[in-house]
């Protein structure tokens, strides 16, 4: 378990270490992104009422982006979440 994405300051360079070349080896986790968007620097009230309908779109755009990024320091071939 790496420290999340966001508040609590991970990014793929810190997390670089714990991946091998395929992209495998650990868990990072970003939850309170997740948990609270209201919360996220300039949310938007509409995007947040989207989200509040429906996370699911949200959730794995969020997925996808820390995915590529952390194959993208690491370079790791495709895969990823979705």
């Amino acid at each position: 378990l790496l420290p999340g994405f966001g508040a609590q300051g991970g990014t793929a360079e810190t997390v670089r270490a714990a991946f091998d070349a395929r992209g495998l080896g650990a868990l990072v986790v970003g939850a309170r992104g997740l948990t609270f968007p209201d919360q996220r620097a300039g949310a938007d009230p509409a995007e947040q009422a989207a989200w509040a309908a429906d996370p699911a779109p949200f959730i794995r755009a969020r997925i996808a982006a820390a995915d590529a990024e952390i194959r993208a320091v690491i370079g790791a071939a495709g895969g990823g979440a979705a």
